[in-house]
């Protein structure tokens, strides 16, 4: 929770700063989105090309800012409802989060967004070793020397269903646990280290939730993310309440056409 805390600051900091201290696309193009689908594509960058089709603003500034949902307030209708295609090139291969950072930029050069931080009180996760004990294995991989047909260092995810990575650090853990989850998630475990994942479960499964016990409700069903994390990790997810650290929308424009 505390690195993803210092995390925002810094990235609110870029905020005051000018733009062009901070890495920008060489090349980038805004335009809305007039075909009328429903589908949309936010992939991660690849070989210095950032890609995203069909998308709003709102769903551009929570991958900028690698924000959960509850984390950005003020969009109104038009951030949500008009879609945008964005282009941009970047020199080289910059790292996906430069690439972020590059993309506030973007962001506030063509639809001049404007935001300012608060820490509010909403429901969290916090993340804690289950009481059979820990399931999953430490790694004794070394990235370096392994054929690349599971992600070594982070996560492949596939289908919103199954998770599977080599070498995985507890914070990349938590950052994925938060993104399926749609909550913040705090880590408890007092684990270190790095370790192999394998995790499947049910998405269509419903997550019942006691909020008023915090925990995985008696008639949860089978197969569910909560299920799965404690009976194949030896971890569990509880709901508390927690400062979060959130963006506030104060003002944005639509972009002109370029």
């Amino acid at each position: 929770m505390l690195k993803l805390c210092l995390a925002l600051a810094l990235s609110l900091a870029g905020i005051s700063q000018q733009t062009a201290a901070r890495p920008a696309f060489e090349v980038a193009s805004v335009k809305p989105n007039d075909s009328g689908l429903r589908g949309y594509s936010l992939p991660p960058p690849k070989s210095g090309r950032y890609t995203a089709t069909n998308v709003s603003l709102r769903s551009l500034i929570l991958y900028a800012y690698h924000l959960q949902d509850e984390q950005l307030i003020g969009t109104n209708g038009w951030m949500l409802s008009v879609p945008y295609d964005v282009e941009a090139k970047a020199e080289g291969s910059p790292a996906e989060p430069r690439v972020r950072l590059m993309l506030q930029v973007l962001l506030e050069d063509r639809f001049k967004l404007k935001m300012h931080p608060e820490q509010r009180q909403l429901s969290i996760y916090t993340l804690r070793v289950a009481k059979k004990g820990l399931q999953m294995q430490r790694s004794n991989v070394d990235c370096a020397t392994v054929a690349p047909t599971v992600p070594c260092g982070g996560f492949q995810l596939f289908q919103r269903r199954q998770l599977t990575g080599r070498n995985v650090p507890m914070d990349e853990l938590v950052d994925v646990l938060s993104m399926l989850s749609g909550r913040m998630v705090a880590d408890k475990t007092g684990l270190s280290g790095n370790y192999d994942i394998k995790l499947e479960w049910n998405p269509e499964q419903n997550l019942a939730f006691s909020a008023e016990a915090g925990v995985a409700a008696p008639d949860a069903p089978q197969g569910s993310l909560f299920t799965a994390l404690e009976e194949q990790l030896g971890l569990r997810l509880q709901s508390e309440k927690g400062s979060v650290p959130v963006f506030v929308i104060d003002t944005a424009e639509k972009p002109a056409q370029n």
